[in-house]
């Protein structure tokens, strides 16, 4: 990445000035077209034999292209020879066109600036008075160093002349871009240096084209100073609109895109390839790109080896950590792409690369010495993609979040999926909150529960203490479920079915001993389906099984999660909802049922194809699904 450019002053910055060439032939010369002389001279002067010929060769294709005779070159070109060799301080004095407005521009930007100059130890004094640059404040454009031949004793093409402006830039020569109008001096001495050589070119006279680069003005530099890099996409990258959104994401943020090649299926099943050069005026501002644009799929075009660092602390991240999404990940380690074990949003990753594994790992989990993935270099993500084969009820429910659409296919072809996740020994989380008790509904899901179809239950206190509650006492809040009205000391009710719990010393105890007769969490003990409730500051008792750590919690139920999942059904219960999702791989289909629109477009955003939201009454929702399973309630 280009951090300086150094200048040529002749033919980049200043040419012979066109009234004193004139005086001198006796002629009027236009200063355009002495100044497109120059590079007619130096396309003769590259072309020359050896120095000794070269400067002869450059003033006869010069005063060629100011439409002097053949006959009358031998009678000027002594006069021309003089002027030459004279001080450069009269003759070169003209500006070429667009040069020192563009170097003032550059100067704005975050390059770092120097000139570096064969010259007779004027150049100094020459910048200064066209007020062009000079070291230091002043008139023209400040640059860290100047660099003239005579002064430090070596010329171009020698590297040593190089190092000489490299020192005072305080960059590596392959960071520094050098600029120049001749390929023997210019081009060989950058390359000799190991600098990037361009050649400044205005009017493609360089018969090597494709030995290195050419610039026609300095404007070109502001682009070419940009922090660029690579991507690849694959995939569906279009219709899963990974594409259009790192295009969208790019221009929103001040960089640019250009799509230097792209592969585009023709069939349904056939995936697309895409080269994107991403620029941005600054390196801070293209790593954002690029880690944006990593996120959600796309990969350097230069592979390079995951970057490691070990955690300082117990719970306690390297900075610059690796944040992850929920999208399935890969790492690479020893030449080989390693896949990170269970995707989750806002881990980081912990590598073990004498076992060459890596999982996500939380902040709270992570332990000192621990290595972890650090930047994005080396990480690897593969979006997910809109599903090939979707049911059209799917794809139509999947699009956005309404109370005007369909439920009824949608709800059977839920049904369906849990007929086959049964069928094939899958697993089923139901998350939900106490309005599942409340709406009269705890039935319906100790149904889906002993039939099989749902497998672990994450709630809170509430879910578990009313659904014990309507056990106990046939109240839900002090509120009969079957008159609909409140019961005399009801309001005590959920109080006393917790004492009873916590008596007992467990619920499972509580359903051995007869206490618990019915309801959710009968069925999750007699099933052995597995159930984590986790706690918050505003639960009463809690249960004895409401573990109160949420940071116990969480891991709690990032272990179900990690022993697969196949669907998750989020139903009225909007803050273990987001705790569930936030653990969830992108790939697991997840239904999110609310009467509050707001609550399932917060649910159902996860940025993936498989989040379904539903707008209806959870009691109807499970209705509907115990019907079209054929479930007895």
């Amino acid at each position: 990445m280009i951090e300086a450019f150094i200048f040529d002053v002749g033919g980049v910055l200043l040419v012979p000035h066109a009234e004193t060439i004139g005086a001198a032939l006796g002629m009027d010369v236009d200063p355009a077209r002495a100044e497109e002389a120059h590079y007619h001279g130096t396309r003769a002067l590259d072309a020359a034999e050896d120095a000794h010929t070269e400067r002869l060769a450059y003033l006869n294709a010069y005063v060629e292209s100011l439409g002097v005779s053949a006959a009358d070159r031998p009678a000027v070109i002594p006069t021309l020879q003089a002027l030459f060799s004279a001080s450069n301080l009269e003759l070169w004095r003209q500006p070429v066109r667009g040069s020192v407005q563009a170097l003032r521009r550059l100067a704005n930007g975050p390059r770092k600036l120097a000139i570096v100059s064969n010259a007779d130890g004027t150049v100094e004094e020459q910048l200064k008075r066209g007020e062009i640059c000079q070291v230091g404040d002043g008139l023209g454009v400040p640059v860290l160093a100047i660099i003239d031949s005579t002064v430090v004793g070596i010329a171009k093409p020698a590297a040593e002349i190089f190092r000489h402006a490299l020192e005072p830039l305080g960059v590596e020569p392959e960071r520094a871009a050098y600029i120049g109008d001749t390929q023997r001096y210019d081009v060989a001495g950058a390359r000799a240096a190991g600098l990037q050589p361009i050649h400044f070119d205005p009017y493609s006279l360089c018969p090597a084209q494709d030995d290195h680069a050419h610039i026609a003005s300095l404007d070109e530099l502001e682009r070419m100073a940009m922090f660029s890099e690579r991507i690849e996409l694959r995939g569906h990258i279009i219709d899963s609109y990974v594409l259009p959104q790192i295009m969208d994401d790019v221009m929103d943020r001040g960089g640019e895109f250009v799509i230097e090649q792209i592969d585009v299926g023709r069939r349904k099943n056939e995936p697309s390839y895409a080269l994107i050069l991403i620029s941005a005026p600054t390196r801070e501002q293209l790593d954002l790109l690029l880690d944006r644009a990593q996120r959600i799929g796309a990969t350097s075009d230069l592979i390079e080896q995951v970057q490691l660092e070990p955690a300082p602390d117990d719970g306690v991240f390297p900075e610059g950590f690796y944040s992850t999404t929920n999208l399935d990940t890969e790492v690479r380690l020893k030449g080989q792409w390693v896949g990170v074990e269970w995707p989750e949003m806002d881990c980081a990753i912990a590598v073990d690369p004498s076992r060459e594994r890596a999982w996500t790992v939380a902040l709270s989990d992570i332990q000192a010495g621990e290595l972890v993935v650090i930047g994005h270099e080396g990480v690897k993500v593969t979006p997910l993609e809109r599903p090939r084969e979707q049911p059209p009820v799917f794809a139509f429910m999947g699009s956005n979040v309404s109370s005007e659409k369909p439920k009824v296919l949608l709800v059977h072809e839920i049904a369906e999926r849990l007929r086959a996740i049964r069928s094939q020994g899958g697993r089923v989380v139901l998350v939900g909150g106490p309005v599942l008790v409340h709406t009269g509904s705890r039935d319906l899901v100790a149904a889906l529960i002993r039939e099989g179809y749902v497998n672990v239950l994450f709630g809170g206190n509430g879910l578990a203490t009313h659904d014990i509650e309507v056990a106990m006492f046939g109240t839900s809040l002090g509120v009969s479920l079957e008159e609909g009205v409140p019961q005399e000391g009801g309001h005590e009710h959920h109080l006393r079915a917790i004492n009873r719990v916590r008596g007992a010393g467990s619920i499972a105890h509580a359903v051995e001993q007869g206490l618990i007769k019915d309801g959710i969490m009968h069925a999750c003990v007699t099933s052995g389906a597995s159930y984590i409730l986790a706690g918050s500051i505003r639960d009463d008792g809690p249960l004895p099984d409401v573990v109160t750590d949420t940071l116990e919690a969480q891991r709690l139920m990032r272990a179900e999660v990690r022993r697969g999942v196949d669907l998750v059904l989020v139903l009225s219960s909007m803050l273990h909802g987001i705790a569930t999702g936030n653990l969830l791989s992108a790939s697991v289909t997840t239904v999110c049922v609310d009467i509050n629109p707001a609550v399932v477009t917060k649910l159902a955003d996860r940025g993936s194809f498989q989040a379904i939201g539903l707008v209806m009454d959870v009691e109807g929702f499970l209705r509907e699904l115990c019907l079209a399973l054929g479930v007895a309630t």
